[in-house]
């Protein structure tokens, strides 16, 4: 083997074959939010006024005092210096100094905000709260209804869109486009579902998605083209209470480890394997490949190549030939794995071989895709990838592999 084939795996081995890591952040309070200023500098909080800063990307969280034993349910940060959190019993806390002091903001309400975003917060009680003034005092917008806000997301000053749930357990969205001075409201169900929105994000002006806890025990994906009057629905295996975007990618988090990914702007989506059980509360991407999803327990995970599955390198003898080998155990409960292989490929002056991009996805007895495994280039080598589907129900699925010319196509069965 050439010592350009050696640097290959080594590069592969190192940097590719990763998707989500732990951080250790110091504490075990359960983490309800999460905000990058860049992909070295954030924060995230939670409960008993939990406050904690990383300055190199996660590596090292620092605590900072935030003054409240009060769970803080959501940060958001204006500027490197300005930002502020809010909490159970009405809570705001705001910093000008980048985190290193708080301050007690006026929120007029004693009701929980789980919320803030831009100039807007909110919580129960119908509160929609607004600042002026980089969060020194927060004023009441709406409120005094049953329904609950659990999500907000701005555009703007001006335009902002609330998501929770009203009287009748049905998703509700509260939107303004004059900073709050007014509010129009719409709900709608979830594939004719009751459930509640948790979290809420503007593609564009007029294209917004939403996620969902659906009471069925599922998880929803709402899409709507028309600024939020009308919503298509998206159901999946278990709730979900966060997204975030980045252009086309985006990461939806929720209960159970559980956290899906898309490239195309939300129309499709596939899971991405974290290998953890805790339930997630916030997702914060910083582009396409760094991304941070938070939870119970002080969880923090961060992913630095967009959240692909991880392909374990079981030899270094390259192969020669493509392969793609039946899944072991099979039947399996939850748990399998698949084994293949990329040969050594020459161009036509006979330089050394690339790597190849790869394709392994997952479908249902119906044909429908549900997991893409891999989708990147992989180098020569033999390689096994594990499939979890602790998510799906017994039945019969099927995988394929495609890379160049190749393609080919396993049945395996899932036992519970």
């Amino acid at each position: 083997m050439n010592k350009f084939i050696i640097t290959l795996f080594l590069f592969y081995f190192s940097s590719a074959y990763t998707q989500w890591n732990q951080l250790t952040t110091g504490t075990t309070a359960d983490l309800r939010s999460l905000f990058f200023l860049n992909p070295n500098t954030g924060y995230s909080c939670g409960a008993s006024g939990t406050v904690i800063k990383t300055t190199n990307g996660g590596i090292n969280w620092s605590s900072l005092n935030s003054g409240l034993t009060d769970n803080l349910n959501s940060i958001y940060f204006l500027t490197p210096q300005t930002g502020y959190a809010c909490g159970n019993a009405g809570k705001i806390i705001y910093t000008s100094n980048g985190g290193l002091n708080w301050i007690a903001a006026q929120s007029s309400v004693t009701d929980n905000l789980f919320s803030i975003h831009g100039n807007f917060c909110t919580g129960s009680n119908g509160n929609l709260l607004v600042t002026t003034n980089g969060g020194i005092n927060w004023q009441v917008s709406a409120g005094g209804f049953l329904s609950t806000y659990y999500g907000i997301t701005s555009l703007s000053a001006s335009t902002a869109a609330a998501c929770g749930v009203n009287t009748i357990f049905q998703p509700l969205i509260a939107r303004t486009t004059n900073g709050g001075i007014n509010w129009s409201y719409s709900s709608f169900y979830l594939n004719g579902n009751e459930g509640n929105l948790r979290d809420i994000i503007y593609l564009n002006a007029s294209s917004m998605l939403a996620v969902s806890n659906v009471w069925d025990g599922t998880g929803g994906i709402s899409f709507s083209s028309n600024s939020g009057v009308n919503w298509s629905t998206q159901l999946f295996s278990l709730p979900l209470n966060s997204i975030d975007m980045a252009g086309s990618f985006g990461f939806s988090a929720g209960l159970q480890g559980y956290v899906l990914k898309t490239t195309d702007q939300g129309i499709s989506w596939q899971q991405s394997q974290t290998g953890l059980t805790a339930n997630f509360r916030c997702a914060d991407i910083i582009d396409s490949l760094n991304a941070y999803i938070c939870g119970d327990g002080g969880v923090i995970i961060k992913t630095t190549n967009g959240g692909i599955t991880f392909i374990q390198p079981i030899s270094n003898n390259t192969p020669e030939k493509f392969s793609l080998s039946q899944n072991y155990p099979n039947p399996f409960n939850p748990s399998t794995t698949i084994r293949f292989s990329i040969p050594l490929l020459r161009g036509v002056s006979g330089e050394a071989g690339r790597g190849m991009f790869t394709l392994l996805k997952i479908y249902d007895i119906l044909g429908n895709e549900i997991e893409t495994l891999v989708n990147q280039s992989i180098a020569p080598g033999t390689y096994s990838v594990e499939w979890n589907a602790a998510n799906y129900p017994s039945g019969v699925y099927f995988y394929t592999l495609s890379s160049g010319d190749f393609r080919q196509t396993y049945k395996m069965v899932l036992i519970k």
